[in-house]
C-alpha cells in the first residue's frame, strides 16, 4: 500500500490512472489551487522524474469518459521549469483559457526540445519523445486531452513550438513563439556558448553545426516552411529598444504555396507589456515580479546570465553543485541541458509580431 502525502495548501488528488502509455508512469498528482493539477511521472526518454501542470477548464473534473478538450501545450524557456507560466505570467488568469486543457510539461535545463545526439549514441535526455511520444499520448487516454492542439513558447520554447509542429506536421493547428530562438544554425556559436557556460559537452546536442550540419537543420525551422503547411504560426519579439507607449505592435503575413509573402500589415500600437529580460514576454497584466530580478548578482561580471535568463542562471547555480555526470547524463538534480534565447533582453523591450499561416 503506498503512503500519500498531503503538502499544506495543495489538494491530495486522486490515485494516478494505471495502464499509462509505454516509457512513461504517473507517480503522483496534486492539486495547486482550484483549477491547477501537478503530475509526477517517471520518463524513461528522460531516465528519470518530470512534472507536467494542466491548467484544467471549467467541468474538467466531472468529464464524462470519452469528454475531450482542445489543449494548448505552453512550452517554457531554457530553464525549463513549467511553474514560471502561472508564477510569471499567471496563466491561469485568462478567462478565455478556462474552455481549453492547458498542457504545460517540464524540460531539463538547456533541453532545447530535441533527443539529444549525444554523438550518435542516442540516449537521454529525449526531450522531444518525452513531450511528443509520452505526455501527449498519456494525457490523451487518461486526462481529456483532445486533438486540436496549438503549442506556444517562450524563447526556447517558442523553438519548441515551431521546432514540434515543422517536425511533426498534422499534429498542432496553430503555433507561436514569444521572443523565440527560431533559427539556431544562424547563431551556433550562440548554443556553443549556452552549453559551454552549463558545462556541457556543446557537441552532445545536435553535434557539430559543420559537421553533423543536416541533423542541425533538421531541428531549424527555417529550413522546414514547407511542413509548416496549413498552421497558423504567431511570431513575437523584442527589438531592444526599451519600453514605452507604443513599445509593442501587431502586423500579420501570408504565405502561399510558393508565393511571395505579403508585406507585414502593421496593426495599433498595443501598451507595453512589462518585457522583463531573459528573452521572454510580458503578458499585459501587472508584472508579479521581474523575471531577470537578482541574476546579476547570482552571477557577477559574465554576460550569459542576461541572455540565458533568471530561471536558467539559477538552475544552473544549482545544477553546479552536483556531480558533472547527473547534470549531463539526466535524472537527479539536473536531466539534461540548455539553451540561450538568442533574442532579446533588457528591463524593457519595443517589439513586433508577425502572424503567418501556410496554406
Amino acid at each position: 500500500m503506498g503512503l500519500l502525502l498531503v503538502v499544506p495548501g495543495t489538494t491530495a488528488a486522486a490515485a494516478p490512472p494505471h495502464g499509462t502509455p509505454a516509457g512513461i508512469e504517473v507517480t503522483g498528482e496534486r492539486w495547486i489551487g482550484d483549477r491547477l493539477l501537478e503530475l509526477t511521472v517517471r520518463s524513461e526518454a528522460l531516465g528519470g522524474p518530470a512534472t507536467v501542470r494542466l491548467l484544467t477548464p471549467d467541468g474538467w473534473e466531472d468529464r464524462a469518459p470519452g469528454e475531450r478538450w482542445p489543449v494548448l501545450y505552453l512550452l517554457a524557456g531554457g530553464h525549463g521549469d513549467p511553474e514560471a507560466w502561472t508564477e510569471d505570467y499567471a496563466v491561469d488568469r485568462l478567462p478565455h483559457l478556462r474552455d481549453v486543457l492547458v498542457v504545460m510539461p517540464s524540460m531539463p535545463l538547456f533541453g532545447f526540445y530535441s533527443d539529444w545526439w549525444n554523438h550518435g549514441d542516442g540516449g537521454a535526455p529525449r526531450v522531444e519523445t518525452f513531450h511528443l511520444g509520452e505526455v501527449r499520448p498519456m494525457l490523451e487516454r487518461f486526462y481529456g486531452a483532445g486533438n486540436r492542439r496549438a503549442a506556444a513558447g517562450e524563447s526556447q520554447g517558442g523553438f519548441g513550438a515551431l521546432a514540434y509542429a515543422a517536425r511533426h506536421p498534422g499534429l498542432f493547428r496553430a503555433v507561436a513563439g514569444f521572443s523565440g530562438y527560431v533559427h539556431p544554425l544562424q547563431h551556433p556559436r550562440a548554443v556553443r556558448a549556452g552549453l559551454d557556460y552549463l558545462g556541457i559537452d556543446p557537441l552532445a546536442l545536435w553535434g557539430d553545426p559543420v559537421a553533423q550540419r543536416r541533423i542541425w537543420q533538421a531541428h531549424d525551422p527555417y529550413y522546414r516552411p514547407d511542413r509548416l503547411r496549413g498552421v497558423a504560426v504567431h511570431l513575437a519579439g523584442g527589438d531592444g529598444r526599451g519600453p514605452g507607449p507604443a513599445g509593442h505592435r501587431t502586423g500579420s503575413a501570408r504565405t502561399g504555396p510558393g508565393g511571395p509573402r505579403e508585406p507585414l500589415a502593421e496593426g495599433r500600437p498595443l501598451p507595453d507589456r512589462g518585457h522583463h529580460g531573459g528573452g521572454e514576454p510580458g503578458d499585459g497584466r501587472p508584472a508579479a515580479r521581474p523575471r531577470g530580478a537578482g541574476h546579476h548578482a547570482l552571477l557577477p561580471g559574465h554576460p550569459l546570465p542576461a541572455l540565458l535568463g533568471a530561471r536558467v542562471a539559477q538552475r544552473a547555480a544549482g545544477a553546479a553543485a552536483q556531480p558533472r555526470a547527473l547534470r549531463v547524463l539526466g535524472g537527479g538534480a539536473y536531466d539534461g541541458a540548455g539553451e540561450p534565447s538568442g533574442s532579446s533582453s533588457g528591463s524593457g523591450s519595443r517589439g513586433s509580431s508577425t502572424s503567418c499561416s501556410r496554406r
